[in-house]
């Protein structure tokens, strides 16, 4: 069989691709909105701008409540792949930033 099913992939696999998704999406339609939006001005930031912007603090509320999952006691290997793509899209690009 070429692609494996669904069950026999790992949970970790499972949820970092499913956050690394959810970001490519985000991006995805930023840059489309961009190429179709009209340019902003400087008091209105435009949908492109708030689009990715929601992304971002979308993801950081799913990274925010998978912590605290992990925090209370709940710990499947899904939730440990999630926090590792959220960490490495969030924290990755401002760790290169201040170093």
């Amino acid at each position: 069989m070429a692609f494996p099913s669904l069950s026999s992939v790992s949970g970790w696999k499972i949820g970092f691709w499913s956050a690394l998704l959810f970001y490519a999406l985000g991006l995805v339609i930023t840059v489309g909105l961009a190429q179709v939006m009209p340019v902003a001005d400087m008091c209105n930031p435009g949908l492109p701008f708030f689009t990715g912007l929601l992304t971002l603090v979308f993801g950081a509320c799913g990274l925010i409540a998978a912590l605290l999952a992990l925090l209370f006691g709940y710990r499947p290997p899904f939730l440990m792949g999630f926090i590792a793509a959220n960490v490495m899209v969030l924290v990755g690009p401002a760790l290169l930033i201040l170093v």
